[in-house]
């Protein structure tokens, strides 16, 4: 199997709880490895999936975003730095760490200049992996903070607005954006995402800051054309994010007009 998943259950308490809903992802080429890992961090109540698959994980990893990806320098089938280049380009922007017994300075250049956030030399030190565990665990935090205010100011706007982190996972949805997507819950707005295929709005954002698509969006007793702004933001405290500005044409009388118009105009900005 080319995955292990385990989710670790609240231990006594203390604040490290706050770090149940945290995701992070361990990939190896030695399921040995993986376990030691997998158990010297399980203390952190962090939920743990363990890959030796390098390709399940990347897909795994874009449908679902998570906070921190823990990987070794020689995997099956493909190294360290080439997995960290796959990752990045498949649009992972979370925390990457990768650990080796090797000294191979042009390997270790190679994946750092791919994308790793941080190398560490096996036999990993208990507080190295402690730091790195308490930041993975404190930007989840700062984030929940920072959302309680963004939650008061974008509320009661009507413009419906989705903000994503920078991996593109659902960070807030207001009010407006769930009616006007018929989601009443995360549930249909992830859907909503994944159904519609954004990558290549967000991949054009990133260069540009900013890109334009339409869907035409069907629900239960309804479809309807949507407008979909998309801002990349690397001024957003802590870390970039995507603001997603919905826009409801249900409303158009002149439906089929709105779509080629509309397509003219985004062919045009494209």
């Amino acid at each position: 199997m080319g995955l292990h998943h385990a989710e670790v259950h609240p231990g006594n308490g203390g604040e490290r709880c706050e770090n149940r809903q945290v995701r992070v992802v361990l990939i190896d080429g030695d399921p040995l490895m993986l376990e030691k890992l997998r158990q010297k961090i399980s203390h952190y109540q962090f939920d743990i999936a363990a890959y030796t698959d390098h390709v399940r994980c990347i897909e795994d990893c874009t449908a679902v975003f998570p906070a921190a990806v823990f990987t070794g320098l020689d995997l099956q089938g493909m190294g360290g730095e080439e997995f960290v280049g796959s990752l990045r380009e498949s649009g992972y922007a979370g925390i990457i760490s990768l650990a080796t017994f090797s000294r191979d300075t042009e390997r270790i250049r190679a994946a750092i200049r791919a994308g790793a956030d941080h190398v560490l030399f096996r036999p990993v030190k208990d507080l190295e992996l402690e730091i790195l565990c308490e930041r993975v665990g404190g930007r989840m935090r700062e984030e929940t903070h920072l959302l309680a205010a963004v939650k008061e100011i974008l509320q009661p706007i009507e413009q419906g607005i989705i903000i994503l982190n920078g991996s593109r996972r659902l960070m807030y949805t207001n009010n407006s954006a769930r009616e006007i997507l018929h989601a009443p819950s995360d549930v249909e707005v992830r859907e909503f995402l994944r159904a519609n295929n954004l990558a290549s709005t967000f991949d054009q954002c990133r260069s540009a800051r900013t890109a334009v698509t339409y869907v035409d969006c069907t629900y239960d007793g309804g479809r309807t054309l949507l407008g979909v702004e998309v801002f990349y933001l690397t001024t957003f405290p802590c870390y970039p994010v995507y603001v997603l500005l919905i826009h409801d044409f249900s409303n158009w009388k002149k439906l089929d007009d709105l779509r080629s118009r509309f397509a003219t105009s985004l062919s045009h900005s494209i």
